[in-house]
């Protein structure tokens, strides 16, 4: 039984990690992509026909950053917090004599 138990636990982390590390690489790619994008977008200011088209494009690419920054703010606390839980958990291990 206890084997059995030890096995669903590390079967339930390894779980975890794949969806993790699953969820990590989508969004590094996410954001590789969204930075590609916005440059070109940026780039492409110069070829704005008027004063008036390159203040819009310049205030969309603005507020592309600004909702990253806001999103990216509102998110990674709850990645630290996690983070801090996990090394709280395997330092519980770590000090466990059993």
């Amino acid at each position: 039984m206890s084997h059995e138990l030890c096995d669903l636990s590390i079967s339930e982390v390894q779980t975890y990690n794949q969806l993790f590390s699953g969820l990590h690489k989508e969004l590094s790619d996410g954001l590789q992509g969204f930075d590609r994008k916005l440059l070109k977008k940026k780039r492409d200011l110069t070829n704005a026909s008027t004063f008036e088209d390159l203040k819009e494009k310049h205030k969309k690419c603005t507020e592309l950053t600004k909702d990253l920054e806001k999103c990216s703010e509102e998110y990674m606390p709850h990645l630290r917090k996690y983070e801090k839980r996990v090394k709280e958990l395997m330092k519980t291990l770590d000090d466990d004599p059993n």
